[in-house]
């Protein structure tokens, strides 16, 4: 990985209540950006951010974890954060160094077939 000046350094905390999709995204972008070499899944264990053994048992993110990604030239730090209030000061500690976020919701549609 090349050396980054500030300016092309991004950090995006991933927020959302748990079970949103928060670390599937996470693990996708790190993945389709090129920085991961599999595709994880929380389901199965594999899941790039959640590694200790608490949390591959539970299926859940426990503590606040970060990847990287790298895209058109800027290095983005995605900080996957914990969605069980439990965990809320982590959660707290990965929003503070962003400069943008983006919130994962598994909220359903009632409007198209595909969410039915």
């Amino acid at each position: 990985m090349r050396v980054y000046k500030t300016p092309e350094i991004r950090n995006v905390a991933v927020v959302g209540h748990g079970a949103s999709g928060k670390t599937s995204l996470v693990d996708a972008l790190a993945f389709v950006a090129g920085t991961s070499k599999r595709h994880g899944s929380v389901k199965d264990g594999t899941a790039l951010t959640d590694y200790t053994a608490d949390e591959i048992e539970r299926k859940y993110s426990i503590n606040l974890a970060l990847a990287v990604a790298e895209w058109m030239d800027t290095k983005i730090n995605l900080i996957d954060t914990p969605g069980y209030l439990d965990f809320t000061g982590d959660a707290l500690a990965g929003v503070e160094p962003r400069r943008c976020g983006t919130i994962a919701s598994a909220a359903r549609c009632r409007a198209c077939s595909s969410c039915r």
